[in-house]
């Protein structure tokens, strides 16, 4: 081996292993059963108190708030105008076939929807 490959060679060597070291500290800090991790698992665990109370806090003066009722509300409209209106569907479909059966109710019916109609382009 010439001094030009002996170069090259510690090169790749010194790159292979600082890439090798680099990966082993990033494992032992991101892995999923890395010391990192449980270290700061521990720390969590001691400030368990603490974080309960903050936590416990901002959750109380979140659902407290005007804005979380009104959204849970909207929420609660919807949802339930949204079964109602699915629930009435097929009741809504039974009386209009019973009504269009009858000829003089759908002669009827198609004069109010023409007369809407008529009203809506004036």
């Amino acid at each position: 081996m010439n001094d030009k490959e002996h170069s090259d060679f510690e090169k790749n060597l010194l790159r292979d292993a600082q890439r090798a070291i680099g990966e082993a500290i990033k494992s032992s800090l991101t892995g999923f059963n890395s010391s990192f991790n449980k270290l700061v698992n521990s720390v969590i665990e001691s400030h368990s108190a603490e974080l309960r109370e903050i936590i416990n806090e901002n959750f109380t003066s979140v659902i407290k708030s005007d804005d979380f009722s009104q959204a849970i509300k909207h929420a609660f409209e919807h949802k339930l105008a949204k079964i109602l209106v699915s629930k009435l569907e097929g009741s809504v479909e039974k009386c209009v076939n019973t009504l269009r059966s009858d000829p003089t109710i759908r002669a009827r019916m198609v004069l109010a929807i023409e007369s809407i109609i008529a009203e809506s382009r004036e």
